[in-house]
């Protein structure tokens, strides 16, 4: 058997689709649908049905691809073994984060990444969506919070906090709020669209709060340019708002309550080994957060 072209029908079957898995492979549409005629002729059985649309799976088609994948995930295994073992991690590492991740977390560790291992590539799309990795020939994708995925790996990478801040002219004129509750009529801005509850917690007891919000924006640096504009209250990752704290510009508030704080994943899918540029990757951005 061909086992590139077992690949190839693999990732026809998972797609559904011979204009976007041809997209994916890197090769003409025509070249994947020769190739797959070719395989089931060498078979001699018929794998998938066509029509204008979509292509769908015979019976056959169905327990093919599984024996199929369990090769190529062993073929993949031993070659990635030897990889490991004679020479350094090489070859491309395709990324999905949303873009407030990248921006706050991850740009230094990007870079520095790609100084420290010359023979990977690393391709990142920054985007709000929750991709699928397996349609999207995503290898990794770095998620804040653990999505409970039984065909995908979430190895935590990191942990975060986010406080409340405001401008340190918002308070000029009235009293700093002691409680969540003294929020309520403050103006505060948002993150996205929606209402979403603020939470706190004192003395592990939780302390929900509906804030007004006046402004909403689905993107964090935008969010603390306008808390430093004086525009309101918002809940901002320390890790860029505690500078401005020190230059005079923003406020902490509520220090007293537990506020916001979260964790991320590297989240990939399941499979028997992981390539040595994918744990390699995941280990130098766990030993990166673990220092910021």
């Amino acid at each position: 058997m061909n086992t590139k072209d077992a690949e190839y029908f693999v990732r026809l079957a998972h797609i559904g689709s011979f204009t976007k898995a041809a997209k994916q492979l890197k090769i003409p549409k025509s070249t994947l649908s020769r190739r797959i005629s070719h395989l089931e002729q060498t078979l001699g059985v018929k794998l998938i049905e066509r029509t204008t649309r979509e292509i769908m799976l015979t019976d056959l088609g169905r327990g093919y691809v599984t024996h199929c994948e369990q090769i190529i995930e062993n073929v993949e295994a031993a070659s990635n073994y030897l990889s490991q073992v004679t020479s350094a991690p090489s070859g491309r590492i395709r990324v999905s984060v949303s873009i407030d991740t990248a921006l706050i977390y991850m740009q230094d560790i990007f870079a520095d990444f790609i100084l420290a291992y010359s023979d990977i590539e690393l391709e990142v799309e920054l985007t709000q969506r929750v991709v699928n990795l397996v349609e999207e020939g995503i290898d990794v994708a770095i998620r804040v919070r653990n999505l409970k995925d039984s065909t995908m790996i979430a190895r935590k990478i990191g942990s975060f906090e986010m406080s409340l801040y405001a401008s340190s002219s918002f308070y000029q004129n009235q009293s700093i709020p002691k409680h969540p509750n003294e929020l309520i009529d403050t103006d505060c801005i948002g993150m996205g669209v929606g209402t979403p509850h603020w939470n706190f917690s004192e003395q592990g007891k939780n302390i929900e709060l509906l804030p007004k919000h006046r402004y909403r924006v689905n993107n964090a640096k935008m969010i603390q340019a306008a808390v430093v504009k004086g525009l309101g209250v918002s809940i901002l990752p320390k890790s860029t708002a505690q500078p401005l704290v020190k230059s005079g510009q923003l406020i902490s508030l509520l220090d007293n309550f537990i506020g916001f704080q979260g964790e991320m994943y590297a989240v990939y899918p399941s499979r028997q080994y992981v390539p040595a540029r994918i744990s390699t990757f995941i280990k130098f951005l766990t030993e990166r957060l673990a220092k910021q």
